[in-house]
């Protein structure tokens, strides 16, 4: 249940870079690079995890290098080692946001190519899953684990989301509460109101359900879905 989630809050430079509107690679780099520039913090972490790239060809060379996800990914995974470590790197390799990428692959059928809001999504299910492991990986959660039954439901879609982070949050939370046919149902008949599929759940359920949306919606500090209303 997403609500027994761990209280925490993905960076705000990776929460930045994922909710940016991206629309085509012409200009993605400048948006990118404006973000980094106008963070000390950030432009310091930067240069400390690019650093054998970045006194050759800068921070445009290195968005060129790399691609835009490529940086992503390591700027994603120099925070999941802070998280294990409470330091920083001074050189990022590939390794633990395999499974933020693998979050990614699978619910890639929601969004666009540009859209990052479902690695954001991982990013933060990943940062909870290492606050839970002690020094040998042991834990007693696997936040990683996300029912296949939540697939079946969103596939059934017919269009890609803007916000699919909060789709899989939102259908996630109510198979947990209500089961998964309860869910599907209540999510067709309200053709994604949450108004209407709040009406529709018992006290306790409604008071999960929220709590659900509140944990998530913190992590991220995004309100937005709580104005739209709309899964």
């Amino acid at each position: 249940m997403i609500s027994e989630f761990p209280t925490l809050n993905v960076p705000e430079s990776i929460v930045r870079i994922c909710s940016l509107d991206l629309k085509n690679n012409k200009h993605t780099f400048g948006e990118i690079a404006m973000i980094v520039e106008a963070d000390k913090f950030l432009s310091l972490l930067v240069r400390q995890i690019f650093q054998s790239h970045i006194k050759k060809v800068g921070l445009s060379g290195i968005l060129s290098a790399f691609g835009w996800k490529g940086f992503r990914d390591r700027l994603a995974e120099s925070y999941i080692y802070y998280s294990r470590y409470q330091k920083f790197p001074s050189y990022v390799e590939i390794d633990e946001i395999q499974d933020v990428l693998d979050i990614e692959r699978r619910f890639d059928f929601l969004f666009s190519e540009l859209n990052s809001r479902v690695f954001m999504l991982g990013l933060y299910i990943k940062l909870c899953q290492v606050s839970v492991e002690d020094g040998d990986g042991n834990h007693g959660h696997d936040f990683l684990y996300i029912p296949t039954e939540i697939d079946e439901i969103l596939v059934k879609g017919s269009s890609k989301s803007l916000s699919p982070d909060w789709l899989i949050i939102s259908v996630w939370s109510l198979v947990g509460i209500c089961g998964y046919q309860k869910a599907q149902d209540l999510l067709l008949r309200s053709k994604g109101s949450v108004d209407l599929i709040m009406s529709e759940l018992a006290e306790d359920e409604l008071d999960t359900f929220i709590s659900s949306l509140l944990k998530y919606g913190h992590a991220i500090d995004d309100t937005q879905y709580f104005i739209e209303k709309k899964v």
